[in-house]
């Protein structure tokens, strides 16, 4: 439950992270501007999720495309970066590093000039590390059903040393680089599949309805960089943001229980989530299992706050969750693959399946 609201210095919000203690920066008014949300989404709900799971045949073709190497690699070099704390320069290098990656990947995409288009872009904020946006549609929009309609993916970037933010180590190879592997994963293979469709070789996918893959900044700050990309997409007339599917912390499988894709239970929709597990017990060898997070504790709140569909997918129970996050202990020795592969299936089955 949100709690009393207090003006806190940088030296006291350090000292909320020593203790492991999460909160919401509030200071901007992103979190508060909800009359802005009745002036932007006319068409709220004119989007109706899917009852069952019908895309089998596109959807375990890219399954198979899984490679647990590949996300080593990616991640690997993520967290190479000495931390992605979103107020130092190797933070907005990082940043810049994934744009990179990303924009690599539409313009293989665009090149082949057939019916997905690909854009790749960077939402500034005022503290130096953007958040990075990829949008994939089909080329021709009257083509597109409830064209202003938009589905989100989405992880976030940055990482902090709970200990020495600014300095210290911190690659953040399970908070959140697994969950940008997941999602980055994901964009890869639906991005092939959308390049085999302009080729007519391999797999085929076009998104009926667009596609976003949203990598947030500042996350560790309070969800800063989400609610600085919600309060700009509530203000546009011309997007309609029908679910999100946000993944935090995807790597770490506890020693004693057994592996789960964990689904929150709270801050979160519900019939989006039901919809979900569907879409795990067709793809996945990992069931889901409920969990609860207590509070608004990563970049779905965002959305959830403003009356957006959204789901959040977890590691583990959280009293299970990694116990080396937000430390120099937080890397890919310590990230089990396989139970990263099973989040990029349901997102890859989301994705296809939504849209």
């Amino acid at each position: 439950q949100e709690t009393s609201r207090k003006w806190m210095e940088e030296e006291e919000i350090f000292a909320l992270l020593k203790q492991g203690k999460k909160f919401v920066d509030v200071t901007d008014g992103w979190w508060d501007d909800d009359g802005l949300q009745t002036l932007k989404r006319p068409s709220k709900d004119n989007f109706r999720l899917p009852q069952n799971v019908t895309h089998q045949d596109i959807v375990e073709p890219l399954v198979k495309q899984i490679s647990e190497d590949e996300m080593e690699a990616f991640l690997t070099e993520f967290s190479g970066f000495h931390t992605r704390y979103y107020r130092t320069a190797s933070g907005k290098a990082a940043s810049e590093w994934l744009y990179t990656k990303c924009n690599k990947i539409a313009e293989s995409v665009n090149d082949h000039n057939g019916e997905v288009k690909m854009s790749v872009r960077q939402f500034d904020h005022r503290w130096g590390q953007s958040s990075v946006i990829v949008r994939m549609e089909k080329k021709t929009a009257e083509n597109n059903r409830k064209k202003n309609n938009v589905l989100v993916l989405s992880a976030h970037l940055d990482s902090v040393n709970s200990w020495n933010p600014y300095w210290g180590r911190s690659p953040g190879a399970d908070d959140d680089g697994s969950g940008t592997t997941t999602v980055f994963h994901a964009l890869e293979i639906l991005a092939n599949a959308a390049a085999s469709k302009n080729s007519n070789d391999g797999t085929p996918f076009v998104p009926e309805i667009p596609l976003e893959f949203h990598f947030y900044s500042a996350e560790e700050a309070g969800l800063l960089g989400s609610q600085q990309v919600v309060s700009s997409y509530m203000n546009d007339k011309d997007v309609n943001v029908v679910a999100v599917f946000h993944f935090d912390m995807t790597g770490y499988t506890p020693p004693f229980s057994a592996p789960i894709v964990g689904l929150a239970t709270d801050y979160t929709n519900v019939e989006l989530t039901n919809y979900i597990k569907k879409v795990n017990e067709a793809y996945c060898e990992t069931k889901w299992g409920d969990v609860k997070c207590g509070y608004a504790c990563s970049d779905h709140a965002s959305w959830t706050k403003k009356g957006v569909k959204s789901a959040f997918a977890f590691e583990a129970q959280f009293d299970e969750s990694s116990p080396y996050i937000h430390s120099p202990k937080d890397n890919v020795d310590n990230i089990d693959f396989g139970h990263v592969k099973e989040f990029v299936k349901v997102a890859l089955g989301w994705a296809v399946e939504m849209s």
